[in-house]
């Protein structure tokens, strides 16, 4: 497969191809809309002809031109790495980014007689940008495939035990859960990186309210390990992880800090554990969780 330049769908190729598009968002289409300074535009699932203010701030989401899908790996519906975007191929002729890669205007001269055509755009300028930065890459296009989650949580003391020569090293403590799903603490920045995390002993409670880093854990389906191998990393959420199980990955880094519970989020009074919960699936170290993966 071949990648040959990128664009902007038509009202046209969106209407013919929208049963292969995900819905994201409101994004400019290239086509001109009801006047000299409209552009069309795709309001979710629904394409408005009329189109909005040349001016305004909508969506970009590129679509690269490809060829050759039928003599390669690939088939419509696949995806793909093209610079740090992921891509569906929707067509034999178009590979669309999966999200919108940023908001901009259509024409900075929004009053021009000329505002509404792609050519004279600085849209296109910018996705002519984009392609041109990432051409090179697409003799080393791989295909990117799917991760579905059916949960996020903590490491565990197990996990930490089971399969501590693949997890990346964190800069500081993280939160990880025992066997009663309470708050521990893996302190990996004692003495440097220790690579013989093997007991309990290796891991020290953790005070609930106290602010340690939180680093999630994704179950996956199992299916979903079949194309990697333990310890593989792999780009996801827009964040990087390691396969520490078949099923299982874990983020390369410590995305926030924040306590296991803390129904006092100034909690001056450490030692004040009165009302603090140390379980896990009442935390709301685990609200906080659950709330950004729904935000990813």
């Amino acid at each position: 497969m071949k990648i040959k330049g990128a664009t902007l769908l038509s009202i046209e190729e969106y209407n013919e191809l929208k049963d292969n598009i995900p819905t994201v968002g409101f994004w400019w289409l290239r086509s001109p809309g009801g006047s000299y300074n409209r552009v069309a535009r795709v309001c979710k699932d629904d394409v408005d002809e009329f189109g909005g203010d040349a001016g305004a701030f909508f969506g970009v989401r590129p679509a690269l031109k490809i060829s050759g899908i039928k003599s390669s790996e690939f088939k419509i519906g696949d995806k793909f790495m093209f610079g740090r975007h992921v891509y569906t191929i929707i067509s034999e002729s178009y590979a669309l980014c999966d999200t919108i890669i940023g908001d901009y205007q259509f024409r900075k001269a929004w009053n021009a007689k000329d505002a509404n055509v792609y050519e004279k755009s600085n849209v296109k300028v910018l996705v002519d940008r984009l392609y041109t930065a990432y051409k090179d890459a697409d003799s080393e296009i791989e295909p990117v495939y799917m991760l579905h989650i059916t949960d996020i949580g903590l490491a565990t003391v197990k996990d930490v035990e089971e399969c501590h020569e693949f997890i990346p090293r964190a800069m500081s403590s993280w939160w990880i859960c025992n066997e009663n799903r309470s708050a521990m603490a893996a302190n990996w920045d004692v003495g440097g990186y220790k690579t013989d995390i093997k007991t309990p002993s290796d891991i020290t409670f953790g005070l609930e309210n106290k602010f340690i880093g939180i680093r999630p854990k994704l179950t996956l389906l199992k299916e979903d390990g079949e194309n990697f191998e333990i310890g593989e990393e792999v780009d996801f959420l827009g964040k990087r992880w390691t396969f520490i199980r078949k099923n299982e990955i874990i983020c390369n880094e410590i995305i926030a800090r924040g306590p296991w519970d803390n129904p006092n989020p100034y909690c001056l009074i450490e030692e004040d554990r009165s009302e603090v919960d140390s379980a896990y699936d009442t935390s709301t170290l685990k609200t906080f969780l659950e709330e950004w993966l729904k935000n990813r």
